[in-house]
């Protein structure tokens, strides 16, 4: 695999390498809600498992009726993939563009997708200088000079930063002017503070070229169930769907989808810790010496190694020797070894981390 698509969570290793149980490893690593799913989750998986010995429903109706009542969106605007991954893929396969620009660091996925069909791909630098924010001026000047695709992530993975919804809404128009595609890409959006106020769902019905990608594996924890949907103008929906294969989401995620938009208690919960444990786990961590803690908006937190000579990889085998992973984030383009990526867990944990960081710093 391309060192630029390397995830984290390879907690099997850690726990080899180290004689661990899986189980007693923190695994920062993986940017998940650490928070525990409701238990009717389980038990309705368990009273319904005879739905597994029958093929899903071709058009999956019913967990796209949950997404139509969870996203406020009609349901011609929706699609289902076995996760984003799936439909980042399918996308690149169905528009087949020549050119596209991608700004960088991010998600490796998008540079698999692209390479795979032999696209041109501009990379468009956030600079460390700026906190990695994206210079709209400038950006808006390389829009312009014309792209079949541009793939976005909002907030960004690694760099937690986020487009507020006006400066989107610029680009898109931008990218409406200039016939490029956009590929929107929110999975991190519910961790934001403001949903609504960030999200530009509201507004897809103006735009026919945005395909906006979201998934259950983040915010509901469940990267194991793959399952994304994809939420866009039906002209865009109708192409992917020609493409796309029939029953790449399975029977449980089919199952399991729609009563997971219903835990409305869950979600609340992961709202409120989410919007306590960030600011307070970046103030912890910024009280660090030789450490620098960047402004985040998602579920995890990038930071870089001040020391002079100090690399991620000696840190990362030190805490894995306590039962601690993070990500080494040098195989996001341009990040080096003194880059790493931290998930925002429980209280407990954070505080785990942040000592043996300081014990070891």
């Amino acid at each position: 695999m391309d060192n630029k698509r390397i995830h984290g969570g390879d907690i099997e290793r850690v726990a080899r390498t180290y004689g661990f149980n899986t189980s007693d490893i923190l695994d920062f690593s993986s940017n998940i809600n650490p928070l525990p799913l409701p238990r009717v989750v389980k038990d309705y998986l368990y009273e319904h498992f005879d739905t597994l010995t029958r093929y899903p429903d071709r058009d999956y109706s019913e967990l796209r009726q949950a997404l139509a009542f969870y996203t406020k969106m009609p349901l011609d605007y929706l699609l289902m993939g076995n996760g984003a991954t799936e439909l980042i893929y399918l996308t690149v396969q169905t528009l087949q563009p020549k050119r596209v620009l991608l700004p960088v660091p991010s998600f490796g996925e998008y540079e698999g997708a692209l390479q795979n069909n032999n696209c041109e791909i501009t990379h468009y630098q956030l600079r460390e200088e700026l906190g990695f924010k994206l210079d709209l001026p400038n950006f808006l000047s390389v829009l312009k000079q014309g792209y079949d695709l541009l793939i976005l992530c909002n907030p960004n993975n690694p760099t937690g930063q986020l487009i507020n919804k006006d400066d989107m809404l610029t680009i898109l128009n931008e990218a409406q002017k200039t016939n490029t595609i956009v590929l929107l890409d929110e999975t991190f959006i519910e961790f934001v503070p403001d949903v609504s106020g960030t999200s530009i769902l509201d507004f897809l019905d103006g735009f026919e070229n945005v395909l906006v990608l979201r998934a259950f594996t983040k915010f509901f924890a469940l990267p194991g169930l793959r399952l994304g949907y994809c939420v866009a103008h039906p002209s865009l929906v109708e192409k992917l769907a020609e493409r796309k294969e029939p029953w790449t989401v399975n029977g449980v995620a089919a199952l399991l989808g729609p009563l997971l938009l219903k835990q409305t208690e869950f979600i609340r919960q992961t709202r409120t810790w989410i919007n306590k444990e960030r600011p307070y786990f970046s103030e912890q961590l910024s009280q660090l010496n030789k450490l620098k803690v960047y402004e985040t908006y998602g579920n995890f937190i990038l930071l870089k190694l001040l020391e002079k000579g100090a690399t991620v990889q000696a840190l990362q085998e030190k805490l894995e020797s306590r039962g601690i992973m993070i990500r080494n984030a040098a195989s996001f383009h341009y990040l080096d070894n003194t880059y790493f990526r931290l998930a925002i867990k429980d209280r407990s944990s954070n505080m785990r981390l942040i000592k043996n960081l300081e014990e070891l710093l």
